[in-house]
């Protein structure tokens, strides 16, 4: 969120969040959706945006993010919700959340990030016709 003199570009919180979660050991992260992936991996995509929030003035701009956590499901669908199990830790290492709390602010890039919630795992077809465990957790800055 753009606050307290903060006028953040799209194109800056999405390479902040994605330097954030490249601290997580063994995780690809991809800033855009990529034609191929190799997992695991997240991928940051836009969600909602949401303008003039600051009584109509509009020095407030709300961004929504969507990241999508992938991983394999060589193993089966039990071993594939295992392997997606250390991304959801709410601790300070590890996880989607750990790292984001970390430096809530990207890098002093907004003034600060939320993750809001992470949505129940499912299967992601992707290319090639390539199925992974996912789960999606929605970010706020």
């Amino acid at each position: 969120e753009a606050r307290g003199g903060l006028v953040a570009t799209l194109t800056a919180i999405r390479t902040a969040l994605q330097t954030r979660l490249k601290s997580i050991n063994g995780l690809q992260v991809y800033s855009r959706w990529p034609a191929n992936v190799n997992v695991p991996c997240v991928i940051i995509r836009r969600g909602v945006t949401e303008p003039e929030q600051n009584l109509g003035t509009g020095t407030i701009t709300k961004y929504m993010f969507e990241l999508y956590v992938l991983a394999s499901l060589s193993g089966g669908y039990e071993q594939g919700q295992d392997n997606i199990d250390p991304y959801l830790a709410t601790s300070s290492t590890g996880g989607i959340y750990g790292a984001i709390n970390a430096d809530r602010t990207l890098g002093g890039v907004v003034a600060a990030t939320f993750v809001k919630s992470f949505n129940e795992d499912d299967q992601l077809e992707f290319s090639e016709n390539i199925t992974y465990q996912s789960f999606k957790a929605d970010v706020e800055c």
